[in-house]
């Protein structure tokens, strides 16, 4: 029995039971977000309360924006490092398969990069880095030897990477743009897998391009950590409060990527079958012919959704 020999009955029933399982997921992802919400309030009040008992050294106001940007070198490595393997367990969990590298997914990304407005990529790791570098140049010439040597080396090695990454932003996103009037003729055209041998250059790639994180985030970490020993005496209890930030940090990453995108996202799903639970019940979907072209519709639309997510491109920034 097919889907075109269901009843208007039927496919009540079946939409009816579809709505009932998105809003458990939904009511589920709510609970991961309050939990991580309290656990980041509750972790903070604690990161407070140590830092008052801590020798910040001569200058704490340094110190503090030292032990800030290790956190955020820290957190950022770990996330781009991680980052391939977080996106497949979650690719697991909601759509109960892990997804191949496909040309599809690279061309959806380069017409994303295309797309984005000036804002979206300001508020991006790639605009927030900038922000960052600035403050890095910032303390490095108002700091003296030999903290200023190994910010200002920081500095430079940031903003040196960062003018690379900009550069190949703007490149593509050239190419994008003068791709766009013909987006949807580009993506029916092209195939949804990779030949065997590109999947293996792509994996080579994928640990080249990780290798190359871990230099950068590494030589980062080096020199930020080795400034912090001029600014304050590395103590049993700052080492405690770097690690209960680094807490705080990544508690606050896992809220807004990816619990807070898979409510969002589950959210859609159900307000969608609900509306089409609604059209069902009050009559405006009468036929099983109608019901099974918006069900079509819809279940292809998450489908496409889940085929064109991937990891985002890595900001080694």
């Amino acid at each position: 029995m097919g889907a075109a020999d269901f009843s208007v009955e039927k496919w009540e029933s079946i939409i009816h039971q579809a709505v009932s399982d998105w809003e458990d997921r939904k009511r589920e992802y709510q609970r991961w977000l309050a939990v991580g919400i309290t656990s980041m309030v509750a972790l903070a009040g604690i990161v407070l309360n140590t830092l008052t008992q801590v020798n910040l050294g001569p200058g704490p106001i340094l110190t503090v924006t030292l032990m800030l940007l290790i956190v955020y070198v820290v957190t950022r490595a770990a996330y781009e490092l991680l980052e391939g393997r977080i996106v497949a367990v979650l690719r697991v969990i909601v759509a109960g398969t892990e997804a191949e590298a496909s040309p599809l997914q690279a061309m959806v990304a380069l017409f994303k990069v295309g797309e984005v407005s000036p804002l979206r990529i300001a508020l991006s790791p790639l605009g927030v880095t900038a922000y960052i570098t600035v403050l890095v140049w910032f303390l490095s010439l108002s700091s003296s030897p030999p903290i200023h040597d190994d910010l200002m080396l920081a500095a430079a090695w940031r903003s040196t990477v960062y003018l690379v990454a900009l550069v190949v932003l703007v490149y593509f996103r050239g190419i994008a743009r003068k791709l766009l009037p013909e987006k949807a003729d580009i993506l029916k055209a092209l195939p949804r897998k990779y030949p065997p041998e590109r999947l293996v250059m792509e994996a080579k790639m994928d640990s080249f391009m990780k290798l190359g994180t871990a230099a950068y985030y590494g030589f980062q970490l080096w020199l930020l950590t080795h400034a912090m020993t001029y600014a304050a005496p590395v103590t049993y209890d700052l080492l405690v409060l770097t690690l209960l930030t680094i807490g705080v940090a990544v508690l606050s990453n896992a809220i807004r990527d990816p619990i807070w995108g898979l409510l969002k996202r589950s959210s859609e799903i159900f307000g969608r079958l609900r509306d089409l639970h609604s059209e069902i019940i009050t009559g405006k979907l009468s036929t099983a012919g109608q019901i099974s072209v918006e069900v079509a519709k819809l279940y292809q639309e998450m489908d496409e959704n889940r085929r064109e997510e991937r990891p985002a491109p890595h900001h080694n920034t």
